[in-house]
């Protein structure tokens, strides 16, 4: 909860903790800091001297100066204070839509961003926060998997993965991640109900893997390959499905500049009648789950639907804004690709 004098804001909305937040509870002096603030050490020492324990807020809609920069700044400088003159928290307002994520570690200060629209409450005040965190270092989760053996080289595997977790909820505020990751998943499943049908068995094995905690890090698949339950050198490919549900400017293959030969073949897999748009290649990138297959020499693409869609990691990730305009191309497309091996 958030209270900036006497203004109620909304969760998710005009402001998100960061995912590191610790708990904070009470009413504390607002104070916003001035420009020149933001960027002299010795200036933030004496507002917070003069402000103990106060809230602050740093505005960084009007300048250009990167907000993380300043973060660094401003808790090396809490560090080195007494503790009575340590603030109690930050609040960093921007102009960005405001988006959640998931966090390993926990921050030694509360750090709040806030929508910038929703800080002009005054430039001094009253602030009620109350943020209730629970870091868990040991949490359990679960890969899951599904194995469909090949009827000529059941030794030999065609991977297609997606992560099934996402952000939950912030207090009362829920994050559905519709497109991130609920389209993959659907994907996923679709496709292992297809070739599940024994006329659509192919010769090589199927694996299907729905990978947790890819939010927090890639801790899933982190684990399934370093631990892998079958010899790595046995995949002959990877797909990666995330956010899946749009398609209406195609799709981009993360990894089709790397494996050219792969992607033309994927190009010319499409269906004659079910066509997407456009099939784009880029080269590497570390953002899903496919990444540490790549590193570890597994052929692989991370595929994701382009066009249509906005919301990532914010409320508006919601089932009815999906358009699914190129699903049924990009699930042909992938029924033909797998074929081809």
């Amino acid at each position: 909860r958030l209270v900036i004098n006497g203004l109620t804001l909304k969760p998710g909305v005009d402001f998100v903790p960061d995912p590191a937040c610790p708990s904070v509870h009470g009413n504390f002096r607002f104070v916003r800091l001035a420009t020149h603030e933001l960027r002299q050490q010795e200036a933030l020492a004496r507002q917070m001297k003069k402000h103990p324990g106060a809230v602050f807020l740093a505005d960084f809609g009007a300048i250009s100066e990167k907000p993380q920069l300043f973060i660094h700044l401003f808790e090396l400088t809490a560090a080195e204070l007494e503790p009575r003159h340590r603030p109690s928290a930050l609040l960093l307002a921007d102009d960005k839509k405001l988006t959640w994520g998931v966090a390993q570690t926990q921050r030694s200060m509360p750090l709040i961003y806030l929508h910038r629209a929703a800080s002009a409450a005054g430039q001094r005040g009253k602030v009620v926060l109350e943020v209730n965190a629970v870091f868990v270092p040991d949490y359990e989760s679960f890969n899951l998997a599904y194995l469909l053996p090949g009827f000529a080289q059941p030794d030999s595997f065609l991977v297609l993965s997606a992560h099934y977790d996402h952000l939950g909820g912030l207090g009362d505020v829920y994050f559905p991640g519709a497109n991130d990751n609920a389209s993959g998943v659907a994907l996923l499943l679709d496709l292992a109900s297809h070739f599940s049908a024994p006329q659509n068995r192919l010769p090589y094995s199927l694996l299907f893997l729905g990978f947790a905690a890819e939010e927090a890090g890639l801790i899933g698949s982190r684990h399934w390959v370093q631990n892998p339950p079958l010899p790595l050198e046995r995949i002959k490919f990877l797909i990666n499905l995330d956010m899946a549900g749009s398609g209406d400017d195609g799709l981009m293959v993360v990894n089709g500049l790397v494996h050219d030969e792969a992607f033309q073949r994927l190009l010319l897999s499409q269906d004659t009648k079910r066509r997407l748009t456009a099939i784009k290649a880029r080269g590497e990138a570390c953002n899903s789950d496919h990444c540490l297959f790549h590193r570890q020499g597994v052929p692989s693409f991370f595929i994701y639907t382009l066009g249509g869609l906005t919301a990532y990691h914010d409320l508006d990730d919601r089932p009815d804004v999906l358009t699914w305009k190129g699903y049924e191309a990009y699930f042909l497309l992938l029924v033909n690709f797998l074929k081809g091996f």
